[in-house]
């Protein structure tokens, strides 16, 4: 898995807990140092822990707006030389080359 976006989350300003709802990060294979993003902010974070599969903490406090039923985005998996995210194809997002 590359790229997980099932549910969706509810973030606080100032909080580094994002609650779930049909997350499912456990089961998903979420863990610390995957990349979180609210779709449409661009502003990545990393995962500092899971604690369950409907919740998640941030290394950092989250910075943007308090709101519920957000769309996410994370990503786990990473290129092995320089830790990019690792596209497949298939993923949310991925660029078409022609």
């Amino acid at each position: 898995m590359a790229v997980y976006i099932a549910g969706t989350v509810t973030v606080t300003n100032g909080s580094a807990v994002v609650t779930g709802s049909g997350t499912g990060f456990v089961a998903a294979g979420i863990v610390a140092g995957n990349i979180f993003t609210i779709r449409d902010s661009g502003v990545p974070y990393f995962v500092a822990a899971v604690d369950s599969a409907t919740q998640i903490r941030l290394s950092a406090p989250y910075a943007g707006t308090t709101g519920s039923g957000k769309s996410y985005t994370l990503v786990s998996s990473f290129t092995t030389n320089k830790q990019l995210p690792l596209m497949s194809p298939g993923d949310v997002d991925t660029a078409t080359i022609y």
